[in-house]
Parts: C-alpha cells; structure tokens; sequence
C-alpha cells in the first residue's frame, strides 16, 4: 500500500456502494500507534486524517500521546491537535516502546501532556487499559491511575475500558466527569 493510500476493506468493506453513501452517522477513528510492531503503524492519526478528509462531517478524528516520547512527543502532539482539530485522544497505556511495556497516567510526562491537552481544549480522553502483548503484563490493566487524573484534570471527561484477559480485571466502559459543585451545594 503506497503511502497516503486507504486500504481497500475500509473504502469498501462487504459493500459495493461507495463509503460515502453508505454512512449514516459519525464513526470514532481513535489511533492504534504500534510503531513497535509495524513499519508505518497500525492506524497512525495521519493515516486516519486522510479518511476524515476523504468524507468531510464523517469521521470525529481521535488523537494520541505516549509521555515515553518527552518532549519531542509533546511537540508532535501539539501539531497533531493543531493540524487535525482534535477534541479526544485514546490513549493506549500498555502499548510497547522499546524495552518498555507500559506507562502510567501518574507520570510526570503524561501529567504534561494532560495539562496541555486541556490548554488546547483536546477535553475527551479515552484511555484503554488492554494486555500487554507479551509477558502478560497484569499491572498494565489497572486503572488507579485512570481515577487519580480525572481528580487531577477536572475539566477533562476520561473514559477507560479494560479487557477482561484471564479474570484479572473488568470496568469495560465506565465515563465520568469530575462534579464541580459540592454535594448539598444545589
């Protein structure tokens, strides 16, 4: 597939009618980054904007960070919000870089990016909290750090959804935003 390009099973699917005809509503395209495991990524936020391009009003275009990237990883990040109008991010925590497995929403980094995120209005963050590919890496599935940014970043609504892998955890879809008033204060 040449760069730029859209694979043929998404301009398609099982469908003959062209993809623009056969949306009705809005999809999610939320990045899968995996530039460990494949050459160009998985589904990259650039390849993801060439559909959201493609078919204007079509697509709500969900962005990404890894705070393994520092600094260099803000920068790309700000750009991507920028460039793309982002309003979201799906951050994937247990996602592999190098020798490391997995990140944590407590860090320092990801605390920056989370702050610049709300600087920049990018209010929605999804965070998938799925198995690591291998060793099963069981400490990538909790969502403690999940809780404790949504108390850090009140003005961001977080989502988080688990895999249930061999029982260890299930929260698969719970959303909540941070009240801003006090209970009894109505």
């Amino acid at each position: 597939m040449a760069a730029g390009e859209v694979p043929e099973v998404l301009r398609r699917g099982h469908d003959a009618r062209p993809l623009r005809d056969r949306l009705r509503g809005r999809g999610h395209l939320p990045p899968t980054h995996l530039k460990d495991f494949y050459i160009d990524g998985f589904n990259t936020v650039e390849r993801n904007a060439i559909l959201k391009e493609k078919y204007p009003g079509k697509f709500i275009l969900n962005g990404r960070f890894d705070p393994r990237e520092a600094e260099e990883g803000l920068k790309a990040f700000e750009d991507s919000i920028k460039r793309c109008d982002l309003k979201g991010v799906k951050l994937y925590t247990a996602e592999w870089m190098g020798n490391s497995k997995r990140w944590s929403l407590k860090d320092d980094w990801a605390k920056r990016y989370l702050e610049n995120s709300e600087e920049l209005g990018v209010t929605n963050i999804h965070v998938h909290k799925g198995p690591t590919i291998w060793p099963f890496n069981r400490d990538a599935f909790d969502v403690a750090d999940v809780d404790d940014a949504a108390t850090e970043f009140p003005n961001l609504t977080s989502s988080s959804s688990t895999w249930d892998f061999l029982g260890w955890r299930t929260s698969a879809g719970w959303r909540f935003k941070r009240p801003t008033s006090t209970p009894g204060s109505r």
